[in-house]
């Protein structure tokens, strides 16, 4: 176990550094560039004939979970909103869980989202990247991902 842990931190720093570097070169338009195809190929591999969680009035759009690869419906502010809050978590106990944020979103948890989360001390606080995406249904689709993912052992990270 320890030599498995060890290896995927390795791994994990890599490809940390890959993106580094990958954003320094990068930069402004082109970085977002890259972002939103990626979100959109995510999409595309994923259409909504699955589960979409549906919350509130007809203001809400089509968003994506990168994380997870699911579909919900929510807006901007609503996620933002979230965003802060977890940020206020962390501000208070140190850390937040991924299913904070998914219970701020008022979508379901997974089954590994009580695992992950984010430490303030470690990861830094909680950052999304959106991308305007088209669904295969070629709706608009609000693509959400984090700039730093959730990890492991988040609460006992020092």
């Amino acid at each position: 176990m320890a030599a498995i842990t060890a290896a995927y931190a390795i791994s994990e720093n890599r490809i940390k550094d890959f993106q580094k570097k990958v954003e320094e070169k990068l930069t402004g338009p082109k970085n977002q560039q890259v972002h939103d195809e990626i979100a959109q190929d995510k999409v595309n591999e994923n259409p909504p004939n699955r589960e979409v969680i549906i919350v509130g009035d007809g203001s809400k759009v089509l968003c994506y979970d990168l994380f997870s690869g699911r579909y919900f419906q929510s807006t901007h502010e609503d996620i933002k909103r979230a965003e802060l809050a977890v940020n206020g978590e962390m501000y208070h106990h140190n850390y937040a869980s991924l299913s904070f944020f998914y219970d701020e979103l008022e979508i379901s948890p997974t089954g590994y989202s009580e695992e992950v989360g984010w430490n303030s001390l470690v990861t830094g606080p909680l950052e999304l990247r959106f991308s305007t995406v088209m669904s295969p249904e070629n709706k608009p689709c609000l693509a959400v991902d984090f700039v730093v993912a959730p990890v492991p052992n988040y609460s006992q990270l020092h």
